[in-house]
């Protein structure tokens, strides 16, 4: 939700001149990165599966090359005043991503998947603890939301205007 009102504050702006440009980056990744932390530990740990049937895709960016992005919209005049998404050429399934990480930290991933309704269950469950404990959680509903929900961009328009990829 403030993202979208700060993206009408930005939209009112252009309104009155200012020279701005609205990036929505793909999911960020990189050195000192602590939001993929839980990603890497469940695999290293043997824990990561799927969650339900459906592949999952994310489309993440490195952070060098987010800001290259972020570059080019301050330098091309034919980014004022426009919207982009900026991701890398093509989505990844957490599926793979993580079969990635375990292979180059010599491990295998556990076979299965995890029932969507038993999953719900745990998040549920892993809501209610205290803020001290949930951290450590194996599930709460924001973390069932990003490893159930694919998030993938039409990342045409930064290749066109920005001549970014």
């Amino acid at each position: 939700m403030r993202t979208r009102r700060a993206e009408l504050a930005v939209r009112s702006a252009w309104q009155r001149g200012l020279p701005a440009v609205i990036v929505r980056p793909g999911l960020v990744y990189g050195p000192g990165d602590l939001h993929l932390l839980g990603l890497f530990r469940s695999v290293l740990h043997g824990q990561f599966r799927p969650i339900g049937r459906r592949p999952v895709l994310l489309h993440p960016i490195y952070v060098d090359d987010l800001t290259e992005a972020l570059v080019c919209c301050g330098e091309r005049d034919a980014a004022l005043r426009e919207c982009f998404h900026i991701a890398g050429t093509e989505p990844v399934a957490l599926s793979r991503l993580a079969a990635s990480i375990a292979s180059a930290e010599g491990t295998r991933l556990p076979r299965g998947s995890i029932p969507l309704p038993a999953a719900r269950a745990v998040a549920a469950v892993g809501d209610l603890l205290p803020a001290g404990l949930k951290r450590r959680a194996p599930l709460t509903r924001s973390r069932l939301d990003f490893l159930t929900h694919s998030r993938v961009y039409d990342v045409a328009k930064a290749r066109r205007l920005l001549d970014f990829a």
